[in-house]
């Protein structure tokens, strides 16, 4: 009998995140595609960042003027900006970074996927489980500080380019607490396996 009852949800999930993983990696190059082809079709790709901004008063949708024909719209008052007739350079530019947002979470669906297929074999407490724990932890840490790096960049290029009569805007640094507090549970979970994995091994020997 297997030692955990929980192993067919454990590849349940890794199915699951497979899916999830193969998914990304094959629409992400799609969505670029769809955005080049509406602007070279319509020149208005309406390509979205969701930019940390802090903006003052807040009625609803503003549109922002910038210089050399840019155009830009704060959408429904809660930061999220539609970016329009942009110069080729910065149109790849923001176009990177809304990709970086969703590619940047590969790593840490792999990683996970290891861990999960390993755990639906039925060995939970083996040392190379514990390594698994620990570069999962230290991958979300990396990618949520690079998430908060990108939204940063991304506010500070909105700040500085665009502007509205009677509107304020300014770049805010979100800190990402959560991700950053659960990266550090699954380092503390990983010396936790390590440990649990030597008890068996000493236990083995023992026997």
């Amino acid at each position: 009998m297997k030692p955990f009852r929980a192993m067919p949800t454990a590849g349940f999930l890794k199915s699951t995140l497979d899916l999830i993983f193969w998914a990304i990696v094959l629409l992400a190059p799609v969505y670029a595609a769809l955005v080049v082809w509406g602007y070279r079709r319509v020149g208005d790709p309406g390509v979205a960042g969701v930019a940390d901004v802090w903006f003052e008063p807040s009625p609803g949708n503003w549109a922002l003027a910038g210089a050399g024909g840019r155009a830009a719209e704060l959408v429904d008052g809660v930061g999220a900006v539609r970016l329009q007739r942009l110069p080729g350079p910065e149109l790849a530019l923001l176009l990177a970074t809304s990709m970086a947002r969703t590619l940047l979470w590969l790593p840490v669906l792999a990683q996970l996927r290891r861990l999960l297929g390993a755990l639906s074999a039925g060995q939970p407490f083996v040392r190379e489980n514990a390594g698994r724990l620990r570069r999962l932890g230290w991958t979300l840490i990396v990618v949520q500080l690079a998430l908060a790096a990108i939204r940063v960049g991304e506010a500070g290029f909105v700040a500085a380019r665009f502007q509205r009569s009677g509107l304020q805007l300014a770049m805010l640094l979100d800190v990402p607490v959560a991700g950053l507090f659960v990266g550090a549970v699954l380092l503390v979970a990983a010396e936790a396996f390590r440990r649990g994995a030597q008890l068996e091994e000493d236990q083995a020997l023992t026997v």
